[in-house]
């Protein structure tokens, strides 16, 4: 029998001094709370019904265009659920959610909880052709598409004999159902809609930077009422407090934060894009508590005036949260001096929820880190000879976490200790620090190197404002390091002159043989860069 797992009792203890599952609440509402949680309801939906009770009033969605209260979002959250189970949707079928920043998201979302459907979150931005694909991989039997990719929603659910009435979209087009049709008043669903007790209950994909997105099935039905403790007390919300994102809410991190808050009573301001000044009023006096930003919008942020910057030093803001892609160590440092105790990094995978999260007394410490693997969570370290690494050691990174991972979709059996490929280490202090992306380390002439660390090093050359590094083919050394680099404006520098600077701070064998300058460097909407356009505009 495996040992009870009572990590999560100091998390407990803590939300209760703090009055985080207290605070706006009666004592009763507070009690139904956790009865709900305890009952395995840990869900969007079942946290808005006793917001909506207790609080009703209070701001839930702010999406630029929409503005919800709690108590608005549970009952068009209620009503949308009806309507779709008059529909035809049933419990543990599948949803694609692909929208931009938008309340209905989040309305959605919470309805299929409340019908017991399965949410899967699918990139708005991806061509039409490669959606109908990954919507028919993924069995789905309705999807809410913007309009751009209405066709290929509805051809998809053709093929897989769905009603085209279960294409969702914001203006009923192509036959399909309005989501504001969803939205009007109709009878209610019966209390309790029964459900399979081993089904995935979120459905996310992954990036794809390293290779083909997989659809991870993941249960937090199923991960014990610890994690829901662990997680609220790990992030700190608390009624009235607010999430400032304009990170894509179809991806991992976002889509977690923002069930946190809610699920907390914060409200959750969302946008489509960032805006930095719009961003400082947001955050600045009297405004949001958190705020989560890819690293490219962290380093936009770093650009501005000491001046500029003011009002995020003045304001109530607690968290500014980092995730999606690595934070480097020297843009660290700087934010943690320019604007004092409030940055996160956050680390976790699609499959695996949050691993680690480093907190400002954390990365003060170690700039290199992203703190300390969350309690509940099963850490291992794996060197490439299949021993377990020891202090400081490199290994591959394998986790087996609460938030129960089900396999990916066509591969049920990868499940238990589950690895995102990442190679890590942790220290004597416990700090976790992630080394790279084990298919992006290079093998040249026996020896591993890992681009992260000659990129963190590149960039502290003067006019050098960006660095990444890959592996290329190479007949003599299996592999060669070439690192493509983005100048500072006014830099006058070539690649012999990158090379030879780069030779007075790297060891012999980790200076890259060829550097290429270029304008910029592509990413993702989440900041991942993306290493294969990078390759395929190679010289």
């Amino acid at each position: 029998m495996a040992p009870l797992d009572l990590s999560w009792l100091p998390s407990l203890a803590r939300l209760i001094r703090g009055g985080a599952l207290t605070d706006g609440l009666t004592p009763q509402g507070a009690a139904r709370l956790a009865v709900a949680l305890a009952s395995g309801r840990r869900d969007l939906y079942a946290a808005l019904g006793k917001h909506a009770a207790e609080r009703g009033d209070a701001p839930a969605i702010d999406d630029g265009e929409r503005r919800l209260s709690f108590g608005a979002l549970f009952e068009s959250s209620e009503r949308v659920a009806a309507h779709l189970w008059r529909l035809g949707l049933r419990p543990g079928e599948r949803v694609a959610i692909a929208l931009e920043n938008r309340a209905e998201h989040l309305i959605l979302q919470a309805a299929l909880y409340r019908l017991g459907a399965v949410p899967a979150p699918m990139t708005p931005g991806q061509p039409p052709a490669r959606l109908t694909r990954q919507l028919i991989d993924a069995r789905v039997a309705a999807a809410l598409v913007e309009a751009p990719l209405a066709e290929a929603a509805r051809d998809a659910l053709a093929a897989l004999g769905r009603s085209p009435r279960l294409l969702l979209t914001l203006d009923g087009g192509l036959g399909g159902t309005s989501f504001s049709a969803l939205e009007r008043p109709c009878a209610p669903l019966s209390p309790r809609l029964d459900r399979r007790g081993d089904e995935a209950d979120l459905l996310l994909f992954t990036s794809g930077t390293t290779g083909r997105s997989k659809g991870a099935r993941v249960s937090m039905r199923r991960a014990g009422l610890g994690l829901a403790f662990v997680t609220l007390d790990t992030f700190g919300f608390r009624p009235g407090d607010g999430l400032y994102t304009p990170c894509p809410a179809y991806h991992a991190a976002p889509t977690l934060l923002i069930g946190v808050a809610l699920i907390s009573g914060a409200q959750v301001v969302l946008r489509r894009r960032f805006d930095a000044d719009e961003a400082l009023g947001l955050l600045g006096p009297g405004g949001l508590t958190h705020a989560f930003l890819v690293p490219t919008l962290l380093g936009r942020l770093d650009n501005l005036s000491d001046e500029a910057l003011t009002p995020l030093r003045q304001g109530r803001l607690r968290a500014l949260i980092s995730g999606g892609a690595p934070l480097r160590p020297a843009l660290k440092r700087r934010l943690l001096d320019r604007l004092g105790p409030v940055l996160w990094d956050l680390y976790g995978a699609t499959e695996l929820g949050v691993v680690s999260v480093g907190k400002p007394e954390d990365l003060h410490r170690r700039p290199d880190c992203v703190g300390r693997p969350l309690p509940g969570l099963s850490v291992r370290l794996v060197r490439e000879d299949g021993q377990e690494a020891g202090v400081d050691e490199p290994g591959e990174l394998f986790v087996r976490s609460r938030a129960t991972h089900l396999g990916y979709e066509g591969d049920p059996e990868a499940t238990g200790w589950v690895s995102a490929g990442d190679v890590a280490a942790i220290g004597a202090d416990g700090l976790l620090r992630v080394l790279d992306r084990k298919k992006d380390m290079i093998l040249s002439g026996g020896v591993n190197l890992f681009p992260a660390e000659i990129e963190e090093a590149l960039e502290t050359l003067p006019g050098v404002a960006e660095a990444v590094c890959v592996g290329v083919p190479d007949p003599e050394w299996g592999e060669r390091a070439r690192a493509y680099v983005v100048l500072t404006p006014g830099a006058q520098l070539d690649a012999e002159a990158l090379r030879a600077a780069a030779a007075t701070i790297l060891p012999k064998t980790s200076v890259p043989r060829e550097f290429v300058i270029v304008t910029e460097i592509p990413r993702s909407p989440t900041g991942k860069v993306l290493r294969r356009a990078l390759r395929a505009s190679s010289p």
